[in-house]
């Protein structure tokens, strides 16, 4: 009668226990946490990803850059200069290509144009023609009636990106930008740098007034809207070119970068995660410790 009543108590405290022979309050309890560190690892993957899906557009532009040869360069350069002369309402002295055309060596099969690096918040992104769903979601859009990404006084291009999105980055860390840092747009594998001298925030309608060209001047605007997720205003980041220094290390060295709003909810779920298994780990131990044999007699 002992034995079966031992039996009988043993196969219901397996009744009770995990696989892996814990409680099973214990196991959804661990399950629940996963859960939990992966729901806030999503946001940070999802950026890696797109960081990496950048990364592969803009090596394929430089190598069909570095297979481009001089006088398609040139002709290239010719019409978007001309194109930005039309904007300013002068004569562009040659038949212009379509703006789908324009810095995509006449393919109509790719629409990116350029890129832009910014190297304080290590950010490099393509550049799109125009400003649809589509752009926005791979890259920064170009504004199609701003002047294209090859210089020149007397234009503006503005380039515009999201920000608050939850699985990319895009123009989230340009409220970082401070007057004096740099950014580098790069077309035809020309690098034009531009020192921002403007940060502002305005009413959307207010913006179309506030990115015009000004005369005498070399100017790029980057655009995205804020507060983040509530995006009731544009924030104009404009700079103003400037002499271009290489810049070698593609990251920047400012470990800020990578505490913004996605990777900090997920590094905090990380190190709640490991601070509630070390204590339900050493309560276990206690309680194993306390606890005293019993052998069961009649």
């Amino acid at each position: 009668m002992a034995a079966h009543l031992r039996t009988h108590e043993h196969a219901a405290a397996e009744g009770r226990l995990g696989s892996a022979g814990a409680p099973w309050p214990v196991v959804l309890f661990r399950a629940v946490i996963a859960l939990g560190i992966a729901l806030l690892a999503w946001p940070v993957l999802t950026d890696w990803w797109g960081a990496l899906e950048a990364r592969t557009a803009i090596s394929r532009i430089e190598d069909t850059y570095n297979a481009m040869d001089d006088p398609t360069r040139m002709e290239n350069l010719a019409q978007a200069r001309a194109w930005n002369a039309s904007l300013r309402g002068e004569d562009p002295g040659m038949e212009l290509w379509d703006y789908r055309q324009q810095l995509t060596w006449r393919s109509t099969t790719d629409s990116m144009m350029a890129w832009v690096e910014v190297p304080k918040i290590a950010l490099r992104l393509p550049i799109f023609h125009g400003t649809g769903d589509a752009e926005l979601m791979a890259g920064a859009g170009h504004l199609e009636w701003s002047a294209l990404p090859v210089g020149g006084e007397g234009t503006r291009c503005v380039l515009t990106a999201h920000s608050g999105m939850q699985t990319v980055r895009m123009f989230d860390d340009i409220r970082r930008l401070q007057e004096g840092d740099v950014f580098v747009v790069r077309t035809l594998g020309e690098p034009y740098a531009y020192r921002v001298c403007e940060v502002r925030t305005c009413l959307p309608e207010d913006a179309a007034a506030l990115l015009k060209p000004e005369e005498g001047r070399d100017l790029c605007t980057l655009v995205t809207c804020t507060p983040l997720g509530v995006n009731t205003h544009r924030l104009l980041v404009t700079g103003e070119r400037c002499a271009y220094e290489e810049v070698t290390d593609d990251v920047a060295t400012d470990a800020a970068i990578f505490f913004n709003w996605r990777t900090v909810p997920f590094l905090i779920g990380i190190a709640l995660g490991v601070a509630i298994a070390l204590a339900a780990r050493v309560r276990l131990r206690r309680a194993s410790r306390g606890r005293v044999p019993s052998h069961g007699k009649r």
